[in-house]
């Protein structure tokens, strides 16, 4: 996979996302940015004056293309694919400068089994994409805070504030009188290797098994209501709401 999507095409995708944009009159937001080459055209675009905002996911900052070559390949097939070590640390270091603005999953429930099915035959027709969005907060506070590679703030700014703010959803991501009470508690002193035994996502593996983390959601709050409470879900009847943007 990292073959047939070498990182000059995400970088040269990017910039002529950013030229398009530019021409436009309008921003753009590059999603799922994998490689150091692709943050450099991001930097680029930006010091001509484009608005561009960058984000990535776990597994780019966590995961290298050396997985392709174990037994469970298949797991990490997504788009764009696993790169290399110096691309994650890259990126871990533009999150903490604020290079990069927010930190998305991808998540996709595809099974192992579906991209055995579609893939065995051909790698191309097995579904892109992997599971993320249970496991996207822990890693990050894990590998990010907990290791001293990017702060709290930064933890708090890029998985929450930020992405309120660039979308334009005016009562999220913020603890202020007006805004939703929605909050998460961490306990930092948990500490848990992820499984696909444990987790509540609905599929049957995990790119990240067996990784050791230190620190989980506790607490979470929706709009003032509980929803998780000891690491115990209190949730009762789905409360989801339609939320407006505003830009």
């Amino acid at each position: 996979m990292p073959l047939s999507r070498p990182g000059f095409c995400e970088a040269d995708a990017v910039a002529r996302i950013s030229a398009l944009a530019e021409g436009a009159g309008v921003p753009s937001y590059i999603v799922h940015l994998s490689t150091a080459l692709g943050l450099q055209r991001i930097m680029e675009a930006r010091e001509t004056g484009c608005e561009v905002y960058a984000e990535t996911c776990p597994q780019y900052l966590c995961l290298t293309d050396e997985l392709y070559s174990e037994e469970r390949g298949a797991d990490f097939i997504m788009a764009p694919p696993l790169r290399k070590k110096e691309d994650c640390d890259a990126l871990w270091a533009a999150i903490a400068s604020g290079d990069i603005d927010t930190v998305g999953t991808d998540h996709c429930s595809f099974s192992r089994a579906a991209k055995i099915k579609f893939g065995s035959g051909n790698v191309f027709r097995a579904p892109g994409g992997i599971p993320g969005i249970e496991t996207r907060m822990p890693i990050l506070f894990s590998e990010g805070v907990m290791k001293g590679r990017i702060s709290l703030e930064r933890f708090v700014d890029v998985t929450a504030t930020a992405p309120a703010r660039i979308m334009g959803l005016r009562d999220k991501g913020r603890i202020e009188p007006g805004a939703d009470a929605d909050i998460v508690i961490f306990d930092s002193r948990q500490e848990k290797a992820l499984s696909v035994e444990t987790l509540h996502q609905k599929v049957d593996y995990t790119p990240f098994e067996g990784m050791r983390v230190k620190g989980s959601p506790s607490h979470v709050w929706l709009r003032g209501r509980p929803v998780l409470a000891e690491g115990v879900f209190v949730a009762g009847e789905p409360c989801g709401k339609f939320v407006k943007r505003y830009l």
